[in-house]
């Protein structure tokens, strides 16, 4: 089972481990939680601009512990409303609602 660790940036994580995998050799020879590779973050493009921190408005994230979901929201320029999520309870994982 993989976990992902949130990020404040919008539309990215932090890290995304492997959880029950342990690395011995990590940071001060002690068991570490394994990084595996990035497959969650994503780039969003609105009007030829990429998104970034900046821009961003009303940034909200929410962690369901009962239905293993993570929900992220925000605003960008006043032109779109962003919702996406991640985990089996998020059936529509990534949209966008143009204002």
């Amino acid at each position: 089972m993989t976990g992902i660790v949130s990020s404040p940036e919008p539309l990215k994580v932090k890290d995304v481990v492997l959880n029950g995998a342990f690395d011995t050799y990590g940071r001060g020879r002690v068991s570490n939680i394994l990084k595996v590779f990035d497959f969650a973050n994503m780039d969003l493009e609105v009007d030829g601009r990429r998104l970034s921190r900046a821009g961003i408005s009303n940034y909200t994230q929410t962690l369901d512990m009962q239905r293993a979901s993570l929900t992220t929201t925000f605003g960008h320029a006043g032109k779109v409303s962003v919702k996406h999520g991640a985990g089996p309870a998020s059936p529509a994982a990534y949209r966008h609602d143009r204002r």
